[in-house]
């Protein structure tokens, strides 16, 4: 899906395409572009404190 994307245009700031490999099946590679996510989280902590905010943050603005 994200390929079919890329392809229509107005996409020229994405650089990169994070690539999580689900199923473990062939998938189409964009040598340059593309990057695993296996090997983007290697060495990344798993622990994500919570960052309290206040109920009227932007944070929870949800375009409907």
């Amino acid at each position: 899906i994200a390929d079919e994307a890329l392809t229509l245009g107005g996409c020229e700031a994405v650089k990169n395409v994070i690539v999580y490999r689900r199923t473990g099946g062939n998938v189409a590679w964009t040598e340059g572009r593309d990057r695993s996510m296996e090997d983007v989280s290697a060495g990344q902590s798993d622990n994500c404190p919570a960052e309290p905010v206040g109920a009227e943050h932007p944070l929870f603005v949800l375009y409907t």
